[in-house]
């Protein structure tokens, strides 16, 4: 809140977790675009509400900007480390419209959505949101646990489902999920968030003997998500996680996301220690 004469006024708003050893900000503060210069000063009241302790601010997925330096210089901070990341997303504001943007997606990514509209008689899309996506979670992880395996990756399927619950849960108001059919046979499925005008890929797969059903319902999900927008949000791909690159799997997801024209917006996750200054 910002004291404006009598009458305070509600700048903006953050979510923070406290746990044993650490508080943590889910994402970032959220300020109205008219208030964003005064992120330090929130910040620094938002220490002396929640007090000393160890704090981590930032996120693998946020779109916002690095605020390593400005919390460094803030009283009371110490033991400061910050992790560079590259959140790789499409960011729609570069196109007039959607056909525009698809016109620069890469020949390769086209030729695949071309296949699957020309092998496939009749495809139909299911979505479920609420209690639905639960239903549709256990489905996708196999899929993905069977794309892994064909991939070469170490993963457990009872960690993949477990990991992808706790997140629905977290996130179950903004969270939907969407499967691709041919006629009444699921082929691909998909998992996704929209919140204000950007859209989150989360999890996608097909099935083996399909592979060309990912990309026909990525170029749905990306469609869908730049009306969401109105053509002014992104469609957010997920971190770059560069201890990766040289695996074969990795390196296949990186080059599919260039494919889509996702470009980085770096940030960074800040780990520190608040003390306050008597």
């Amino acid at each position: 809140m910002l004291q404006v004469g009598r009458h305070p006024i509600k700048i903006g708003q953050c979510a923070v977790g406290r746990g044993r050893s650490r508080i943590i900000f889910a994402d970032t503060i959220q300020l109205l675009p008219a208030f964003e210069s005064f992120w330090p000063e929130c910040m620094q009241a938002l220490l002396q509400y929640l007090g000393p302790g160890r704090y981590q601010y930032g996120s693998e997925w946020t779109l916002a900007p690095c605020r390593a330096e400005e919390i460094r210089g803030l009283a009371g901070v110490g033991n400061l480390n910050a992790r560079s990341v590259d959140v790789q997303a499409i960011d729609f504001s570069q196109w007039p419209t959607f056909e525009d943007y698809y016109k620069s997606v890469s020949t390769n990514a086209r030729r695949n959505v071309k296949k699957a509209a020309a092998t496939y008689e009749q495809l139909v899309v299911h979505e479920q949101r609420s209690a639905g996506v639960f239903v549709d979670l256990l489905p996708l992880q196999l899929l993905r646990y069977r794309l892994f395996r064909r991939k070469g990756v170490r993963a457990s399927l009872a960690g993949l489902v477990l990991r992808s619950a706790f997140r629905t849960l977290a996130t179950a108001k903004y969270t939907f999920s969407v499967s691709l059919a041919n006629k009444s046979l699921p082929i691909a499925r998909y998992l996704g968030i929209e919140f204000g005008r950007n859209s989150y890929y989360l999890e996608s797969a097909a099935e083996g003997a399909h592979p060309t059903a990912s990309s026909h319902l990525l170029k749905l999900m990306i469609s869908r998500a730049f009306e969401h927008g109105e053509g002014r949000g992104k469609f957010v791909m997920g971190p770059d996680d560069y201890r990766q690159h040289g695996q074969a799997a990795w390196d296949g997801l990186v080059r599919s996301r260039k494919q889509w024209k996702a470009t980085p917006h770096p940030t960074s996750v800040v780990s520190f220690v608040y003390a306050p200054v008597l």
